[in-house]
Formats: C-alpha cells, structure tokens, sequence
C-alpha cells in the first residue's frame, strides 16, 4: 500500500491559510470559554486542510492479484487451416483453469480487428460460442472456431448448399437449406468486417490495449506470421510498452515443401518503339523442381516453356520483346503441382512505349478510312482504324491512345457512356479530339446535347437562315403503363430537344397514344418553343399500345400541313394492338403522299414490325436499350428530315483572318487547295478559333482548348464523297497530321525533363518525382500533380509534397491486385503545360500472399520490445515476472465529504450552549 499526491503543490496553500486562521481566532471578539474557541480553531484548521488535500488529489496505490490477457490471433488468407487450428488450441488450453482474479478476452483481425469474446472469467469454449451474442433469433449460430476458420468452413457451408440445392427431398431440406444460406452469409459478413485480404497488427494491438483493464497485470498474446500489409505497427509497440502491456508471440507458421512465389516480373518502366524489351521473373521455390511457365503479352499467350527451379531465388530470363507504342501489359503465370498458395503463382508488370503519336480513328465504313490512314502513316503517326462497334468502352483503352478522330459515325451507334468517356478524355486527362463531316457526323449524326458536343468547339443547332424547304414534323409517343419512369422522361427530353433544332419556319406535333391518341401539340409552327417545351412536360402515363390509332392522328396532320418536307417519328417500347397490316398500309399511304416514317424501337419493342414500317416509310429504325441515347435518336432524325444542316455544293475552303497566322496551317499553301463538295454546318462556340470557313461563313476547319485537352472540328470529310479532290492533293497528309499534332498530348517540352520512381511496399505505391530544366537545374515552381486512372476508369488526383530541390513525392494505396493504375505525371508552369509523362503500376496479388513463411524476426522484435516472449507455453500464460498489478483509489471525494461534515460541527460548537 501507497499513498500519494497527484498535485502536491497545493499543499503550499496551507502555508498561509493556517496562519490566517490562528490570526482570526486571535483577534475575535467572540465572547466563549477558551476550550470551545480552541475546538473551533482545529475544526477550521481540519476544514481548510481537508479542502485543500482534496485539491492535491490523494491516491491510495493498492497492490491487486487482477490478470488480464487479450488473445489476438491473425484470420488473414496468409494463414493456413492448421495454423489456425494450432492457435485455437492454445487459447482453450490457457484457459481452462481460470482463477477468480484472471479474465481472458479474444480477438481476431484482419485488415481490421474485431472482439469475438469480450473480456469475462470464462475458459474460452470455441465450438459453442456466439459471436457478443449478436446472431439473430432462430439463425444459425456460428462458434469462435467457426469464425477463426471462416476461409475453410466457408466453403463446406458452400459445399453443403450446393448439395442441398440438388437434392431437395426431405421435409426439412429446406429448413436446412435456408440455415446453410444463413450461415453462409454470416460467414461472408464477418470475412467482410475484419477484412481478411489484409493484415494490420497495429490495429490489433491498439484494440487488445483499449479492452485491457488499467488495474490488472496486462498481456497480449499475438498469433500471426508476423507479415503485416498495412500499417506499420512499429510505433504502436512503443505506446504498447509504455503502457506496461507485454505481448508474448506465437509465430503462426507451417512448412510448405511444395511453395512457389512469382515474386516480380522486372521490365523497363519506359522503352522506345521497337526497342528489345528484357523481362526477368523472380521466383522463390521451396524445393527443386521442375514447373510450367506461361507468359502474356496484353492477355494474348506468347509463349510456355518448362522451368527448372532450384531451392530457394531463381531468375528466369525471358526472351526479348520488341513492341509498339502504347501500354502493354505482361502476365507470367506459374503452373506448379501440389502448390498449396497458387494465388502467388502470376506476376504481372506493365511496359508503356514512347514513340510516334497513336491515333485512334473510328470510322463509319472502315474501308472509307483507307485515305486519311495512310496519309497519317505517311507522316510517322500511327493509326489504329475501328468501326463504331469497336469504340472504347474504358477509359484505360481510350488514353493508350493521343488522338480519337471520329468520321462519320452517328452518336445513335455509341452507348451514352462512351459519349460521357470522351469529355472526360478531352477535358480532365489532355487528350485530343477530332470530328470529321459526314451525314452521320455533328448534328445529322445525334451528337447535340452530347458530352461530346461539349469538348467540340462548335456547336450542332445552325443559328443562321439557309435557305432549305420548311420541315412539318410529327413526334408519335408511346405513353403506356410500360413507358413510366425514366423511359417516358426521356421520350419528353427528346420531344423538347426536337424542337429546340427546329427552324421557326417549321411545324411541329406531337400525339401520344395508350389504347387511344391525345394531341399535346397540334401541329403548329415551332416558334413558341417555351410553350411547347412545358405541353410536352405535362405527359403521364397511362394504359394499353396502339401504334395505328397515334400514327393516324399524325398521317391526318401532315395531309392538311403545307409543308414542304413532312416527317414522322414513331417512339414505342413494346407490342401494338391491331394487326401487322393495317400498320403497314397506313404507313405505305403516308409514303405514297411524300411522308417519310421512322421508328424508335426501345426495349422489349416489336422489332420485325418497326423496321417494315421504317422500311416502307422510307425512315429509319432505330432500336436500343440504352434509354438515354433516346434524345440523341430524335435530334438526329429530326435534323436529318430537315435537310438544313446538310450543305452538298462545290465551294474552296477560306482562311479567315485569325486562321493566317494559325501555326495549325504552317507551311501549308491553302492557296493551292481543291474544291470541296459538301459539308455539315454548323456554328461555332465563342472561344473556337475559326480557321477555314465555307463561302455561307460556317465553320470548316475551327479548333480550341477545352479543359486540359485540345479539339478540333473539320465540317467536310476525308474520302471519296466530299474530299474526292483533296484526297489527291499533294499538302493532304501534311494537313492532316499538323491537326494531328495540333490536338495531342504533346508530353514533355523542350522546358522541362522529369522522371519518376515508382516504388511498391505493403500494397502502398511510393512515387519519387525529379524536376528538372534541360540543363539538369532543378525546378521547384514547377509542381507536379499525379492522375490516375485504376482498370474500373475511376479517376482522382493526387498532389504532390516538396520533399528536396526539385524532387516531389506522393503515396497512394492499391486499390485492387492484378490490375495495373494508369499514372499521368502532369506539370504546368504559368498554366501551360510543360510536362507529361505517362507510366502503369500494377500489384500482381496481395501482400498476403508474397511472403511463403513467417517474419519471426519481427515476431521476435515485438516481444523484446514489449518484454514479452516468444513461443511461451500455453499453461504459462497467465504467468508474470515482477510485482503484482497496483489498483488506483482516489481520496479526493473522501476528503471533500469530510470537509463538508465539519462544517455543521463548527457551526454546532459556536451557536449551541
């Protein structure tokens, strides 16, 4: 027993508090015997110097038998079935005998540690114990070696599913199945909540630490291999220590005789085009053998070969690849019998080659690509050509490219997040974007509206009045019960949209049917488009499909309308009512009369029916499951029936007055240019800078910046249609690889030189960048940012710290293993960009899997640090070197209450008597 003062320097207050007492007693004029005056005095002096200890906060240091141990045992998918079951053993074996004074609590961890038995006087019993009895009433329950096994009992309870599934005899076999799925799910819950992929020590440290009481004798027993992946645990032990919290390991750890580790596949981060490219794979094997070797080369086999490794590290050269620009993603895979861990058996790294500019062009008609590829090809730019099908559907595969020229291909062709990807590859990650003319490009191509529209530097609607024959339109939408939600949200935006393209010398009119037709808009001329806009807003939903009975309404119309140009969109998304030829013969009236039909077909529509009408109608047909490329559909028919943005007339391309001094056109006598035949107008933005213009003034050739990226627009085309003389003339290649160049991420400038180590530990990329002038002058006002780009195309951005002259460092995690991260190190300097550097990481498999036994050095290093041991006997874990545990019992609140009640018995001495 002890007592002391936590505040012992407010003892000094009775210095002068006494004295002051003694003084006033003195000088009263209190009329009383001496004894009592004398008795008053100590009360006070008792009183104050009460008040006074409280203050100094006394504490009784009482010596108490108490001992608590955490058992923390690593789950993570490092750890084999008997590793695991060697620990369970020790924790019950520990605790079978229980003083009353020892209390035992278990923990499991992860990435994340969680209590599966909280801290009690119990043996610890693994078969029958709930988990915090939390598992719902009437579930199954699942027992501590249930949880600590959870990989292997996961898939029994897998295995009895699947058996129950096939034989559903039995009038409990459902019961039974419906119990399996429960566990199985519990099982899948908590693998989920402690986050097996990882290991965390620290976490699981910090958590034993939290849940041991501060009076007891406090020890953590640790089983793990000791490889931790996340967070380094190393300051942890020091707070652990001096907390007076032993931690005593037990190496989890069983032999492998048959382990194989693919450790690393070593390639050069950056090569040149066609330059020989070495790869060296590093392997560890627990014995000699021989093993199949597997190499891929962007997931396409290149080569297997039997492998004799030896005990221990081997190199294994692989031979040399020569490749073209680009990235290119290597895959060794490692096909070793009775391998226990074969989830460490691939290695995977990434080669990005830098050379000539790549360019992504895809074209409505691949054969229609042969002129302007081969005049690329010429000028040293390389030249992918796809057809619309073909269009990235990743923004991974969209920035292995510099430029994406598009040529005649109808947005109606793209999913509505392949038209999202290309802004985004234009304004957040620099790349270059050209539209080239056609009747399926700019506006006759659907593109209004789009996000791509949005990177163009024109825009799709033509503001000025050419003149052309007037357009009577007729919108026929499906408004069944079918159609509610989003399908009919959209059918109305395309319906608006319709009409925001219009002329004011056209008609519009919409009619939407269920089992009967209702005009929203009579036919009319679209000049109040604002009224028009809100009638169409107002529709509902409501009942059956019966195509005929709208598409007459609209045949009535347009027989009464003067219009030059009459044109029907039919919108449905299922099966009409009536017969296939009643349909069909309204339709042939219609074309008999100069109408024209299409169909938009959406869903689960009536195919064969929708493309005979569209067939007689003279339309088009359309059909999609893509519901937001609906308004696309509707403005290019729209804009397409009303023949005004197609100009198809012999004209010279002019230089307009910016376009002169255009460095685009350097060199390039545009004197000597040939006629062109056609085009697509259009207008341009305000920021655009026009370079080439068509005798009416619409934009011909016009480019600007948007975002981080450049784009531009070229109104003709490059074939045999409008550009049937330029394809023969001599400045054609030039012209087209200088707007080439003119868009593209044109990566590090004379300004700057940069280079990037990249460095991977724990499942943490460590990225050291060096900026430098070209004369090898460091460049500190020139910081560069880090985009990345994972396989999935989520995209963020990284800033970067100062870390010396002229070298700057991030960190970021890995998201996923086996997919490689696209990096961009991007730097500006007044903001213009003067450095670009593209690189790839890829983590073959998680850290889990990389080390083939456990770190018992580090095991070691954290018993020494804590004073704990290694590997102690199971009977010994309760047993303490040193003193007993010391309880804290404060006084202060005693002290205080007796203060309190000396205060009546002051008052009591001096009033009574």
């Amino acid at each position: 027993m002890e007592l002391y003062l936590e505040h012992p320097s407010y003892l000094w207050i009775l210095a002068g508090a006494i004295p002051l007492l003694v003084f006033a007693a003195i000088k009263s004029y209190a009329i009383a015997p001496r004894w009592k005056r004398l008795a008053s005095l100590l009360l006070r002096i008792a009183g104050v110097s009460l008040v006074v200890l409280a203050l100094a906060r006394p504490v009784w240091r009482l010596q108490k038998p108490d001992q608590t141990v955490a058992f923390a045992i690593d789950v993570s998918d490092s750890l084999d079935k008997e590793a695991l079951q060697g620990a369970l053993e020790h924790v019950v074996s520990a605790t079978q005998k229980l003083s009353d004074a020892q209390r035992v609590v278990l923990i499991a961890f992860g990435g994340r540690p969680k209590v599966l038995r909280p801290l009690g006087r119990e043996p610890v019993v693994v078969d029958t114990s709930a988990v915090d009895g939390s598992a719902p009433a009437g579930a199954e329950i699942l027992s501590l070696r249930d949880l600590v096994l959870h990989r292997f009992v996961k898939e029994d309870v897998k295995a009895e599913v699947l058996a129950i599934e096939r034989n559903l005899s039995g009038d409990d076999a459902q019961a039974r199945l419906d119990k399996a799925k429960q566990r199985l799910q519990e099982l899948e819950a908590f693998e989920a909540e402690v986050q097996s992929g990882e290991t965390d020590i620290r976490e699981a440290l910090r958590l034993a630490r939290s849940v041991l009481p501060e009076d007891s004798r406090r020890r953590v027993v640790l089983f793990s291999d000791g490889n931790w992946t996340r967070n380094d645990p190393a300051a942890e032990l020091e707070f652990t220590a001096n907390a007076q919290v032993t931690v005593d390991t037990v190496p989890l750890d069983r032999p492998k005789p048959h382990e194989v580790v693919a450790e690393r596949l070593l390639v050069p981060g950056q090569v040149k085009v066609k330059e020989p490219v070495e790869l060296e794979l590093q392997v560890s094997s627990a014995e000699a053998r021989e093993v199949e070797m597997k190499l891929y080369r962007d997931h396409f086999l290149l080569l297997t070969d039997k492998v004799a490794l030896q005990k221990g590290r081997n190199s294994i050269r692989i031979p040399k690849q020569e490749l073209d620009e680009g990235f290119h993603e290597f895959m060794v895979r490692i096909d070793a019998k009775d391998d226990p861990t074969p989830e460490n058996n691939v290695a995977r790294a990434v080669v990005v080659v830098e050379g000539r500019p790549k360019v992504l062009l895809i074209e409505g008609d691949e054969r229609d690509a042969r002129y302007l590829e081969q005049a690329l090809r010429d000028e040293q730019i390389a030249v992918e050509v796809r057809p619309a099908v073909g269009f990235p559907d990743n923004l991974n595969d969209l920035l292995s490219f510099d430029v994406l020229m598009i040529s005649d291909v109808p947005a109606t062709s793209l999913q509505t997040a392949q038209l999202g990807l290309v802004k985004r590859y234009v304004k957040d990650y620099g790349g270059g974007l050209v539209m080239l003319g056609g009747e399926k490009s700019f506006g006759l191509g659907g593109y209004y509206r789009t996000p791509v529209e949005d990177a163009l530097p024109v825009r799709m609607p033509i503001k000025k009045t050419i003149e052309k024959p007037n357009l009577a339109l007729v919108l026929v939408l499906d408004r069944s019960g079918s159609m509610a939600g989003e399908k009919l949200t959209l059918a109305k935006e395309a319906a608006i949209a319709s009409v925001e393209v219009l002329k004011a010398k056209d008609q519009i009119g919409v009619v939407v049917f269920d089992s009967a037709p209702d005009w929203v808009v009579e036919l009319q001329p679209a000049t109040n488009r604002d009224e028009i806009a809100t009638q169409i807003s107002r529709v509902t939903e409501g009942g059956g499909t019966f195509i005929y009975c709208g598409l007459y309404q609209a045949w009535e119309a347009l027989t009464n309308s003067t219009a030059k140009l009459k044109h029907c969109i039919v919108l449905t998304d299922g099966h009409t009512e009536g017969s296939r030829d009643e349909h069909l013969d309204l339709v042939a009236r219609m074309a008999a009369e100069g109408m024209t039909v299409s169909t938009v077909g959406i869903g689960d529509a009536d195919q064969p029916l929708l493309t005979a009408m569209a067939e007689m109608g003279n339309g088009e047909a359309y059909f999609t499951n893509d519901f937001g490329s609906i308004p696309q559909i509707f403005t290019k028919e729209t804009l397409r029936a009303s023949k005004s943005m197609l100009v198809e007339e012999p004209f010279v391309p002019t230089l307009t007055a910016a376009g002169k001094d255009d460095p685009l056109l350097k060199g390039i006598d545009m004197a000597s240019a040939p006629l062109l035949m056609g085009y697509i107008a259009t207008t341009p933005k305000e920021l655009a800078k026009l370079v080439l213009v068509s005798d009416y003034g619409d934009p011909v050739l016009a480019h600007w910046n948007y975002g981080l990226g450049r784009a531009a627009a070229f109104t003709s085309d490059a074939k045999a249609r409008w550009g049937s003389d330029w394809v023969a003339w001599p400045s054609f290649g030039k012209f087209w690889a200088q707007i080439v160049r003119s868009v593209m991420s044109t990566g590090t400038t004379s300004v700057l030189q940069q280079t990037a180590d990249i460095r991977i530990d724990k499942g943490e990329v460590e990225v050291a960048i060096d900026t430098r002038d070209r004369d090898g002058y460091f460049r500190d006002e020139v910081r560069p940012e880090v985009a990345l780009v994972d396989a999935s195309g989520q995209s963020r951005r990284l800033t970067t710290e100062h870390a010396a002259p002229g070298l700057y460092r991030t960190r970021f995690p890995i998201e996923t293993y086996g997919d490689f991260v696209r990096m961009r190190v991007e730097s500006r300097l007044d903001g213009q960009m003067v450095g670009l550097k593209n690189y790839a990481v890829v983590e073959s498999y998680a850290p889990e899997y990389r080390a083939a036994t456990a770190d018992r050095l580090f095991l070691d290093q954290i018993a020494q640090t804590t004073k704990g041991r290694t590997s102690p006997p199971a009977a010994e874990a309760f047993t303490f070197a040193g003193d007993p545990a010391r309880g804290l019992r404060d006084l202060w609140r005693l002290c205080a209450l007796l203060a309190a009640l000396l205060l009546p018995l002051d008052i009591a001495l001096r009033r009574l008597g």
